[in-house]
């Protein structure tokens, strides 16, 4: 028996077999729990790599999904202290212990960033290929990323925690946020995380908004509140898009005319909405997998938009109709 370390494998597993008993309820409480439920990285990557082993694709597409929101709700507090480390050794004057020590913080930070992308690549190729030397390699990959996770939580715990009392202010961005998919003609809101790493508060900022292609932002300038020492603030504009194409906007974190930071986040701007099941599985024809069902159950539960489909949700009746398909797709429907 595969020894799983998180929880996320056997709620899937109730999940499926709540599908192809037609149990909607059930699909839905264990659908929810794989989303609630946060577990540590390295354990998902244990996981992950299992699956892959293992050949559960459908299992490994779910923790992949869990696995990146892992990272999501680590990368801003990663950003901050590689950026508080930055930021001290650029203004302290430090012992050369505690400066070589924020110094390997930011190199493990930058490698294990590259490893991240690397393993999420690697994981995509993986699932979309039939081939058992890629799942080797992806194994592989795996065990690297891994290994790079527990190492880096390793020199976290060594590195000095700089002084940040003795720090001027150092606003900087935490990235962006936005759907990946609007409709040509409608408006969409794009926003950033401001944070302060430094030690006084900030004196007075503001973001200027750029957007290409056509695009128009409503605001070309956000004015922010002061920022306080660890504090965090978010901005957001709403942009107008244009005709189909690709948008990007930027957003730039402005102190005194100066730009001190700035992100980009590219959009995909489509002709005309689509449906709820083309939006999940790229076509009006296509049976959804158990994954794009867990997706589709998520935004019903939630009663959230779907991205691409001019604000449509899923309905009741849209889900009984996708986990059908799905059980005739699989013959569990004839049972």
């Amino acid at each position: 028996m595969t020894d799983y370390k998180t929880t996320v494998p056997a709620a899937y597993y109730r999940y499926t077999q709540s599908l192809r008993a037609g149990n909607l309820p059930k699909a839905v409480e264990m659908s929810v729990a794989m989303e609630a439920q946060k577990h540590p990285i390295t354990g998902l990557l244990v996981d992950f790599e299992n699956a892959v082993t293992n050949g559960e694709k459908e299992l490994a597409k779910t923790l992949l999904a869990r696995i990146q929101e892992a990272y999501e709700r680590r990368s801003e507090d990663e950003q901050a202290e590689v950026a508080r480390a930055s930021v001290a050794i650029e203004q302290s004057e430090l012992p050369a212990e505690e400066r070589e020590s924020l110094l390997t913080l930011i190199r493990d930070s930058t490698q294990l960033s590259l490893q991240r992308s690397n393993f999420y690549n690697q994981a995509v190729i993986y699932l979309e290929a039939d081939d058992e030397t890629v799942a080797t390699d992806t194994a592989t990959t795996t065990t690297e990323t891994r290994e790079s996770e527990s190492a880096f939580e390793q020199t976290r715990s060594r590195t000095v925690e700089p002084d940040t009392e003795s720090l001027s202010a150092a606003p900087t961005l935490f990235g962006t946020d936005g759907p990946s998919q609007v409709v040509a003609g409608e408006s969409f809101t794009a926003s950033v995380r401001v944070g302060n790493v430094g030690g006084a508060t900030t004196s007075e900022l503001s973001i200027d908004v750029d957007a290409s292609n056509g695009a128009t932002p409503i605001e070309k300038t956000i004015a922010l509140n002061p920022i306080e020492s660890g504090g965090r603030q978010q901005a957001s504009v709403e942009i107008q898009t244009p005709a189909p194409d690709q948008t990007a906007v930027t957003l730039k974190l402005i102190r005194d005319g100066e730009t001190l930071d700035s992100a980009t986040e590219t959009f995909t701007v489509i002709d005309q909405s689509v449906s709820v099941r083309a939006a999940i599985t790229g076509s009006d024809d296509e049976s959804l997998d158990p994954t794009q069902l867990q997706r589709a159950i998520s935004h019903w539960s939630a009663d959230s938009e779907v991205p691409g489909t001019d604000g449509k949700t899923v309905s009741t009746e849209q889900i009984q109709s996708f986990i059908t398909d799905y059980l005739e797709q699989t013959g569990e429907g004839d049972q």
